[in-house]
């Protein structure tokens, strides 16, 4: 079967923080939840896989995308409620239930001139050769065909930034900030030992040839982007 996309637990819920998530394999001749943890991947193509059972983040979801191969159920244990657990998840018959790109970067980037669009070398995956890690890597390009889209983007700074600095993090279209749908998100470091930002823009419409740049600034123009917590990512819509 064709990999498809764990949906439960892909958005930031924060009543599940911390909780475990055991994905069990569903046997629908016998319509019942068997004792097998099946294999978890982290993209929709290739060989690399993922823990099973999956903690959730801090913000209640994966902390990446999950993939499965045959219909699933989900117990989520851990919390200050009972277990309980999901209905069937299975993949849409004859659709695709994942399009997208995400991306990274391998080493932490030290002292970019600010304000700095963020490059990435790495592709977590790409269904739909979205990104190129060797032309204009700093780009998510929407590709033909499509004409709904939705941005994601994380920037994190290391320990190392200054007290207080101010941070930005914006999501450019084409080139520009000016767009209906804008996503951004601005803070400062206050008490923490280092200040991380996401964003996300409105589900957008687009055309082939749209492009999508992670733009991110500060006020201490020494600082370091930590490569290790900080991400770009485009989910087709349709």
């Amino acid at each position: 079967m064709t990999r498809f996309a764990v949906p439960d637990f892909s958005l930031a819920n924060r009543i599940y923080r911390g909780g475990r998530v055991h994905i069990y394999e569903w046997d629908d001749e016998e319509d019942e939840r068997t004792d097998d943890l099946v294999t978890l991947y982290d993209s929709p193509t290739g060989t690399g896989t993922l823990r099973n059972p999956q903690r959730l983040d801090g913000e209640g979801k994966f902390p990446e995308p999950v993939y499965v191969d045959t219909p699933v159920q989900c117990v989520i244990s851990g919390l200050g409620v009972p277990d309980h657990e999901t209905g069937v998840i299975r993949a849409l018959v004859g659709t695709p239930s994942y399009r997208g790109c995400a991306v990274h970067h391998s080493v932490d980037l030290v002292s970019p001139t600010y304000p700095y669009t963020m490059a990435f070398d790495t592709e977590l995956f790409d269904t739909d050769a979205i990104h190129s890690t060797s032309v204009n890597n700093s780009r998510l390009t929407v590709p033909t065909g499509i004409t709904r889209v939705r941005l994601k983007a994380r920037a994190s700074w290391t320990a190392t930034i200054a007290a207080d600095a101010g941070v930005v993090l914006t999501i450019y279209k084409n080139g520009s900030a000016d767009y209906r749908g804008l996503g951004k998100a601005t803070g400062g470091k206050a008490a923490y030992t280092n200040p991380t930002l996401e964003c996300q823009t409105i589900d957008l419409v687009v055309v082939a040839g749209d492009y999508f740049q992670a733009v991110a600034d500060t006020t201490d123009a020494t600082s370091t982007i930590d490569a290790s917590d900080s991400w770009f990512q485009m989910e087709i819509l349709e």
